[in-house]
């Protein structure tokens, strides 16, 4: 039993060591493709889209056209329209594990993924993996990486990855759509709790635009909501001293950080 032990345990560190190898050689491979995204879209705008209530299907076809990024189970959505964001964007492991057959399935995003999710869409070929900075403490404001191609700043909201990457591509105008920030957990229950995060187990809850957004059953991390709004706060910091803007078309919702636009008075893409 002991000599068998030994034998896991062996054959374990060896495929550890072949994943960071290949996880090595990965990121070299993105290297190059995550520095030509840099000032792609330079003087452009850009929506970044949250899954909250307030979202429609019909927003998502309007901005037909315009450069977007989306997020986690905007996924589920691609069977009501033919609308796809342009970037794809996923951190966490729970949500890679949760919508992983619909993301590998989903062609026309460039997709973005922390290397945390690499053992999920390493067969992805539309896939590039990016680091992350480690969580910073609660009296730490949350960092506004301009090199995301080298390291993204942590926010504890994919939102707050996604606005870095735009700012990184140039982007002038970021107007956030479907952020509503307002969560109620209705019958959800509380399956563990681990190193100060909470993992909730799907029952009855209604913070997202599909009713179907999670499965029953389907586990997924209880936002931080403290450490978001002090991203939001970050980033609204570097755009009061920076030549670009955010601004919230978000239909209602909670969020309060940036000045307010009505959503259907922008005018379309020309």
């Amino acid at each position: 039993m002991i000599q068998f032990l030994r034998q896991l345990k062996h054959q374990w560190n060896l495929r550890r060591q072949e994943l960071g190898r290949e996880v090595e050689l990965q990121q070299r491979r993105n290297w190059q493709q995550l520095n030509a995204l840099k000032g792609l879209h330079r003087g452009r705008r850009a929506f970044v889209i949250g899954n909250g209530p307030s979202l429609r299907i019909a927003d998502l076809e309007r901005l037909e056209g315009e450069i977007t990024f989306a997020t986690n189970g905007i996924v589920k959505a691609f069977d009501q329209t033919a609308w796809r964001p342009t970037y794809y964007v996923m951190v966490d492991h729970l949500n890679a594990a949760n919508f992983r057959p619909l993301v590998m399935a989903a062609e026309g995003p460039r997709k973005l993924f922390a290397l945390d999710l690499y053992e999920h869409y390493r067969d992805d070929p539309h896939a590039l993996f990016f680091r992350k900075s480690p969580p910073l403490d609660d009296n730490t404001p949350p960092r506004f990486s301009y090199q995301p191609q080298a390291r993204v700043s942590t926010g504890c909201t994919v939102t707050y990855d996604c606005l870095q990457w735009a700012v990184y591509m140039g982007i002038k105008e970021i107007y956030l759509l479907g952020v509503d920030w307002d969560y109620a957990y209705a019958n959800d229950k509380v399956a563990r709790q681990v190193e100060g995060y909470t993992i909730r187990e799907q029952q009855d809850s209604q913070n997202h635009f599909l009713p179907n957004y999670f499965e029953p059953n389907q586990r997924y991390l209880e936002p931080l909501v403290d450490k978001q709004y002090a991203a939001y706060q970050a980033a609204r910091r570097e755009m009061d001293r920076h030549d670009w803007t955010i601004a919230n078309a978000t239909r209602g919702g909670k969020l309060d950080v940036f000045p307010r636009v009505d959503f259907d008075a922008i005018a379309p893409a020309p």
